[in-house]
C-alpha cells in the first residue's frame, strides 16, 4: 500500500502523549515508523497488519539501541497502540480501522478491505465502540471522499 490515512490529532491522544512523555521523539517516531512499515507491507495477499521487522533491524535502521527499541515497542503494546499477533509479531489493528475503499484504487484490495471490515475482526479485537465509531463515521466519510475524488477527475 502506498499511503494510509493519518489522524491529524494523534498528538492529542493520551497514549501518544504518554509515549512522547516517556521516550520523547524516539517513541513517537518509532511508533509511526512501525505503522508505516506495516502499511507498506499491506497487499491483497497480506492483510495481517503485522510488523515484519524485529527490534534489532529497526534499531540498526534508525541508529537506536536495541533494548530501547524493545522497551518502546512493549510500551506501545501496553498503551494499546499495537498488540501481539499469534505469530509473536507486533500488529497494528488500528491501521485496519484507517483503511477504507478510498485507500487503494486496486479493486481487489477494495474488496478485501470491505470484507475485513464486514468480518468484525476489528470489533472483536478492540470492542464494539471502535467498530461502532467506524460504522457511524465510515459511510458519510466515504461518500465525502468519493465526492472529492470525482471532483479531481
Amino acid at each position: 500500500m502506498k499511503w494510509f490515512k493519518h489522524d491529524a490529532h494523534s498528538l492529542r491522544k493520551a497514549a501518544i502523549e504518554r509515549l512522547i512523555m516517556e521516550y520523547g521523539m524516539d517513541g513517537y517516531g518509532l511508533y509511526y515508523a512501525c505503522v508505516e512499515m506495516i502499511a507498506g507491507d499491506i497487499a491483497t495477499d497480506d492483510l495481517t497488519f503485522e510488523l515484519k521487522h524485529d527490534a534489532e533491524l529497526i534499531a540498526h535502521k534508525f541508529k537506536l539501541d536495541t533494548i530501547r527499541v524493545e522497551k518502546i515497542m512493549l510500551r506501545c503494546i501496553e498503551l494499546g497502540l499495537f498488540d501481539l499477533a499469534d505469530s509473536g509479531r507486533l500488529r497494528c489493528m488500528r491501521l485496519a480501522q484507517m483503511l477504507d475503499e478510498t485507500t487503494s484504487r486496486n479493486p481487489e484490495m477494495c474488496k478485501l478491505v470491505q470484507a475485513f471490515h464486514n468480518s468484525g475482526v476489528y470489533r472483536d479485537k478492540f470492542g464494539s465502540e471502535s467498530g461502532a465509531n467506524r460504522e457511524t463515521l465510515g459511510a458519510d466519510k466515504t461518500r465525502i471522499d468519493k465526492t472529492r475524488i470525482d471532483r479531481k477527475r
